[in-house]
């Protein structure tokens, strides 16, 4: 199993939560904490996707520059 996904330059974690039986994870290599989940390895990357895609959207909504791996002018 892939242990990373990636999005729009974005790369996550991916685990699995025995405790809570899902797949979770978070964004790395940048500040901001954006975590996701889901009960399937599909809606997993499907909430990675729409995390990724409501960060990108709030910062520009604030008029700010988005994190990337190695850059950290958080929104």
């Amino acid at each position: 199993m892939n242990s990373i996904i990636k999005y729009k330059g974005y790369t996550g974690s991916v685990e699995f939560s025995h405790a809570d039986n899902i797949f979770c994870g978070k964004v790395q290599g940048i500040r901001s904490l954006i975590s996701y989940e889901g009960a399937s390895v599909q809606e997993l990357i499907e909430d990675f996707h729409g995390a990724v895609d409501d960060y990108l959207a709030l910062c520009e909504e604030e008029g700010s520059e988005p994190e990337t791996a190695g850059k950290s002018p958080a929104c």
